[in-house]
């Protein structure tokens, strides 16, 4: 199973907030003008992927310099070119972890298709969680049971992408959450409070977005476990 870096264009943190998550990694990937932010970390990406309209000309020589792979499309596609980087990456394994950078902010209209795009990660086998540096989104769905590591009094939302989402079980959380349903378009799951450095969620049946919200501290790249 392997461990994917992906970053994109978007804005992004404090760039070092990224380094310890890198690290992690066996697989570094830029997406168009996301190797510019690679580039300003140091770090060479294994493969880059884009249609080349927000990549500086020194990250271009820099990435021919290097050799690495530039996967180059036409600016004007059918497919983003995110969703073009997830399905190669869809082709080439079976199942890992992707960690997705610079993709929130911005425009709302990316962010939302960026979102979709994860979902495809998902349904292929892997876990997209996209990540900055207060705010991280995770999919989680029916049989599966999320622990974390935290800080109390930070916020976890859940948010259904299903008819409904079923929760077995909450853990550490202020509103406790037991053999209950959440209706998609409620807002029930908004804004739950960790009591606890370690919180637990359990889901029976259904999909939703697990979003964790750090308004002061950075979020530790060991919070999903």
């Amino acid at each position: 199973m392997s461990t994917y870096f992906i970053i994109g264009s978007g804005s992004v943190d404090p760039l070092p907030y990224y380094q310890k998550i890198i690290r992690q990694c066996d697989v570094i990937v830029g997406i168009d003008g996301g190797a510019n932010h690679l580039f300003a970390l140091k770090q060479s990406p294994d493969w880059v992927m884009g249609d080349n309209d927000s990549i500086a000309d020194f990250t271009l020589r820099w990435l021919k310099t290097e050799g690495i792979p530039l996967f180059v499309y036409p600016s004007e596609k059918d497919k983003s070119d995110f969703e073009l980087a997830a399905e190669k990456i869809i082709s080439e394994s079976s199942k890992g972890i992707v960690y997705l950078a610079a993709m929130l902010g911005g425009r709302i209209d990316h962010t939302l298709l960026n979102i979709d795009i994860g979902r495809k990660l998902l349904q292929s086998g892997f876990q997209p969680i996209f990540i900055s540096e207060h705010t991280w989104i995770r999919f989680i769905q029916g049989g599966e049971f999320v622990k974390g590591f935290g800080i109390k009094g930070n916020i976890l939302s859940l948010i259904s992408l299903s008819d409904f989402i079923w929760i077995k079980q909450t853990i550490n959380l202020k509103y406790s959450l037991s053999n209950e349903k959440i209706e998609k378009l409620s807002s029930e799951g908004l804004s739950n409070v960790l009591l606890s450095d370690r919180f637990g969620l359990e889901v029976l049946e259904g999909e939703a977005l697990l979003v964790y919200h750090s308004e002061v501290q950075k979020v530790s790249p060991l919070l999903f476990q």
